[in-house]
């Protein structure tokens, strides 16, 4: 099993940072310059966005990559602290394998939303 991928861990980011913004799917994207599409895809975790994307959605959040990746650290620091918490109550590794099914999918989204 392994750890998210920093796509999954970026979508989820950004899509919280649009919500407690207020943000529209379409607003980001027009400030971008992307399709409300490709967003919904960025922070769904099913696509891998170029560096030039991710910097356009950051500025149209009000942010930056900087902030982005200083994030995305900080929430996989979280993540290894949960699987060791997990490990150690239940004796075994509870590594989030691809956030395939629907249990693993809430507990990495609490994780993340947590924060």
């Amino acid at each position: 099993m392994s750890e998210p991928l920093l796509r999954e861990v970026h979508g989820l980011l950004l899509r919280r940072a649009r919500l407690r913004q207020g943000k529209k799917l379409e607003e980001v994207a027009a400030a971008a310059g992307i399709s409300m599409q490709y967003l919904s895809e960025i922070e769904r975790g099913r696509k891998e966005p170029s560096s030039e994307i991710l910097a356009a959605v950051c500025r149209g959040l009000g942010s930056n990559v900087s902030m982005l990746t200083k994030a995305a650290h900080r929430q996989y620091l979280q993540y290894l602290q949960l699987r060791i918490i997990d490990g150690e109550n239940t004796g075994e590794s509870t590594e989030l394998h691809g956030l395939q099914s629907a249990s693993q999918q809430t507990q990495i989204t609490t994780l993340l939303l947590a924060a």
